[in-house]
């Protein structure tokens, strides 16, 4: 479980920056596994809405850690 403004961190390399909560959306971005990441408190479709030095967008939620 998730709180809003936790730090989160992506799994892998290469996790994708969607501009949408959707497999379909477009890609704003990839993220390094070092690159650090806020939650900013919503949830949707399995996705998390998060902002990152790379700017704000929805990750998908079994792609990030604590």
């Amino acid at each position: 479980v998730y709180n809003e403004g936790d730090v989160l961190y992506p799994k892998i390399a290469g996790v994708k920056l969607m501009g949408s909560a959707a497999d379909a959306g477009k890609t704003l971005g990839t993220l390094g596994k070092g690159d650090e990441m806020i939650y900013m408190g919503a949830e949707e479709n399995g996705y998390l809405k998060v902002e990152s030095g790379k700017g704000g967008g929805w990750v998908k939620k079994i792609l990030v850690a604590k």
